[in-house]
């Protein structure tokens, strides 16, 4: 069954599947300016992530995770979330879709209010 996401008629399985400048039809935009762009998206997934993630600490732990992420090591951020028992990979996949969908919301948006301007 192929289910679509009521505000833009774009079928569920296309969110998990397809990139998002397919999803908006920009396929056109050069590849420099996509690499830029998706840092961008990145970055702020990165950060819904840690969000979540300082959600789930203790105190203690949170004062732990200041400490790592102020030394910007990645081996010991890995070591950090593993010893926590937080499911980093789903939170990221998580985060990472409902991203997708808002910027394509709102790209999508913009498109419609631009053509019956």
């Amino acid at each position: 069954m192929d289910t679509k996401d009521s505000t833009n008629d774009i079928p569920t399985e296309d969110y998990l599947n397809k990139d998002i400048f397919e999803l908006i039809d920009a396929k056109d935009i050069p590849q420099e300016d996509q690499e830029k762009i998706l840092s961008k998206m990145l970055d702020t997934i990165k950060q819904r992530v840690i969000g979540r993630m300082i959600d789930q600490l203790s105190e203690a732990e949170y004062q732990e995770l200041q400490k790592i992420l102020d030394e910007k090591d990645d081996q010991k951020f890995d070591d950090f979330y593993q010893k926590t028992g937080i499911n980093l990979t789903e939170i990221y996949a998580e985060e990472s879709l409902l991203y997708k969908i808002e910027m394509v919301e709102i790209i999508k948006a913009t498109q419609k209010d631009k053509k019956e301007a």
